[in-house]
């Protein structure tokens, strides 16, 4: 089940049923480029008490945030989700490419803010605590994988493109992995994830790979002048991109080539 909201979140959300949602995952504006959709802070306590009241007991709630000069989201955000939700850790994201001035560090990370609703009933899917790629040189009796844990610093995924003319949709895309790492460890199939600044769709298409129902919801319409997409509503990318997953087996080959053709 996969539903798309071309509107303001905070329309939609007071319409989405009490304890009904088994994960959040939101990339609000940070408010640091010249973009029309990153020029509003959205962030407030209404809304983190509408994404508190529609959660389930058992969920998590993974913000997107920045802290740095540029980027003090995480400043910003901490104290307003903390007044409703229990912090539960602080995942950093390092990224391959730096980016800052000829005068101070360059700029190498991203932060997300891991919540829970219930710090003694949430869900932790321990079956994907552990990373497949790297396995222990050598195991010990109380190990309980041949493979190592995640931990809180992630350095295995690597960003999206920066040419306007890759394969990236938005701006500030996040890569599918990512999210669906934050999917696998809170959620199990079947079970229902929401993205309140859904963009282009990064987590329906995460929720899509790994067999989750998808809630997503944006106002804004694709921006970037240079993409096929310009003019288009987010929403409306994001359920293509969808498309391509969960149809790809029906469709004819002559509309799979005009599909695949749009990214």
């Amino acid at each position: 089940m996969f539903k798309y909201y071309h509107d303001d979140c905070f329309k939609i959300l007071p319409i989405i049923e009490d304890n009904s949602i088994d994960s959040i995952i939101i990339d609000p504006p940070y408010i640091t480029t010249s973009e029309s959709w990153d020029k509003e802070e959205v962030v407030n306590e209404l809304l983190s008490e509408q994404l508190f009241r529609i959660a389930k007991q058992s969920s998590s709630l993974y913000v997107w945030c920045g802290i740095g000069e540029k980027s003090n989201s995480l400043c910003r955000w901490l104290p307003i989700f903390s007044k409703h939700w229990h912090f539960k850790d602080l995942i950093t994201w390092k990224k391959q490419r730096g980016l800052g001035n000829k005068k101070g560090w360059l700029y190498t990370r991203e932060e997300c803010m891991w919540f829970v609703k219930d710090n003694k009933k949430f869900f932790w899917n321990e079956k994907e605590q552990y990373d497949k790629k790297d396995k222990r040189l050598f195991t010990m009796p109380n190990n309980k994988s041949e493979y190592k844990r995640y931990t809180n610093v992630w350095t295995d995924i690597e960003e999206e493109s920066g040419s306007m003319k890759s394969s990236r949709f938005h701006f500030t895309q996040k890569p599918v992995e990512l999210i669906e790492r934050c999917i696998k460890l809170s959620t199990i199939e079947d079970q229902t994830v929401l993205d309140c600044f859904g963009g282009s769709g990064t987590t329906a298409v995460a929720c899509a790979n790994t067999k989750r129902n998808c809630i997503l919801i944006d106002k804004n319409i694709c921006d970037i002048k240079q993409s096929s997409f310009y003019n288009i509503p987010w929403v409306d990318i994001a359920k293509q991109r969808v498309a391509t997953i969960l149809n790809t087996n029906k469709l004819t080959e002559y509309d799979k080539k005009k599909l695949c053709s749009l990214f």
